[in-house]
């Protein structure tokens, strides 16, 4: 995995555990997110894109005529809608 910089005030706040004091002067570099950061962040942003997907189905399939296209349509959007149970 490529290297991670946390931001401070957003991916740590001064004299919590993740904090090296960069934004105090205390450190030359900034601290770099955890390998469980880097996952977590990768699973919101997959969860986010998820929830984007499928909203873009379903506005998609409810243009669409009645039909077999718009059938098929909301079969992917239901697919898309589930998929996180799985």
């Amino acid at each position: 995995m490529s290297k991670q910089i946390m931001i401070c005030g957003i991916d740590c706040h001064q004299g919590d555990q993740n904090c090296n004091g960069y934004c105090t002067g205390d450190s030359q570099h900034p601290p770099e997110a955890t390998p469980q950061m880097k996952l977590e962040a990768a699973k919101e942003k997959a969860h986010r894109l998820l929830n984007e997907a499928e909203q873009a189905w379903h506005a998609y399939a409810a243009q669409l005529d009645v039909g077999p296209e718009r059938e098929r349509a909301f079969e992917v959007y239901q697919n898309v809608r589930l998929a996180r149970r799985v």
